[in-house]
């Protein structure tokens, strides 16, 4: 069966041809200018990936994609955000809205499949993970650090198992503020992952929560233990990076607290995201 993939943009020549090379390498493709309705084409489409145009009638692609991102039904869909700007502004703003992946215009068609591709497989993966998770226990995975949006998956069945305990959840976000080159952040970061996942427990969870942040989701502790545990990481994130030039800028911030029936993944990031702001400008 041909994967399915939703295009929504006004239709340039360079979409137009981006569709045909797209059937041609065997998907199905539908395409729609109508923001204003894209979420039911969504729904009623069903597709695998949906690729979204920043500049839209109606709705920018990030507020389309916050809207896909917001919908019980649509969440977990790999959403690719494209436009003809290539600044890290755009980027940054398309990654917060919730894509998995930024394409820039006038496309280089080879490597806008390969990113469809790419993002649909993951997403597969993601559902098959999620689907080994027990419903009383997460699964345990030694040294694996998940994409982002695995973490909705874990974070829901986290939240449903502290209610049943009434217990406390825990969930962090480190962010690390650079000052350097890309190609020499990317080397750190590494090393900073890795040292977060030798500071865990092996049923902590890991995600790389953005090009700048990880995520963790830290099972069964208290909000006592969860301050121990988080003055551990920061020194030793601190040790990893105290002889890097231009020394980066490490904060940790923490959801800790008892859940209830209307408490959401997004909620969660919100308040941590929220608590990270709070300590940056402290």
């Amino acid at each position: 069966m041909s994967e399915k993939v939703l295009i929504i943009s006004l239709m340039k020549s360079d979409v137009i041809l981006l569709i045909d090379t797209l059937k041609y390498e065997g998907f199905d493709v539908q395409s729609t200018s109508d923001s204003a309705n894209a979420l039911n084409t969504v729904l009623s489409y069903e597709p695998d990936l949906v690729l979204i145009d920043i500049m839209l009638p109606m709705f920018s692609g990030f507020e389309l994609c916050k809207i896909i991102k917001n919908n019980k039904y649509t969440k977990t869909l790999p959403v690719i955000i494209f436009s003809k700007k290539n600044d890290s502004y755009e980027i940054k703003r398309s990654f917060e809205a919730g894509a998995s992946d930024f394409v820039k215009e006038p496309f280089n068609e080879g490597e806008v499949i390969l990113r469809i591709r790419k993002a649909i497989k993951d997403n597969q993966t993601i559902k098959a993970l999620a689907e080994r998770l027990d419903n009383e226990q997460l699964s345990k995975f030694d040294n694996v650090i998940y994409p982002r949006n695995i973490l909705d998956s874990f974070l829901n069945k986290e939240i449903q198992k502290n209610l049943r305990k009434g217990s406390d959840l825990t969930f962090l976000i480190v962010d690390v503020q650079w000052d350097i080159k890309e190609d020499a952040k990317a080397s750190c970061m590494k090393d900073i992952g890795n040292q977060i996942i030798k500071s865990l427990r092996e049923y902590d969870i890991i995600s790389k929560y953005n090009d700048n942040k990880y995520g963790i989701l830290l099972q069964d502790t208290s909000s006592k233990e969860h301050e121990l545990i988080r003055g551990r990481l920061l020194d030793s994130i601190e040790k990893i990076v105290e002889n890097v030039k231009n020394k980066p800028r490490i904060n940790i911030a923490a959801y800790s607290n008892s859940v209830n029936e209307s408490i959401t993944p997004e909620a969660i990031y919100g308040f941590t995201e929220r608590a990270l702001a709070k300590d940056i400008e402290l």
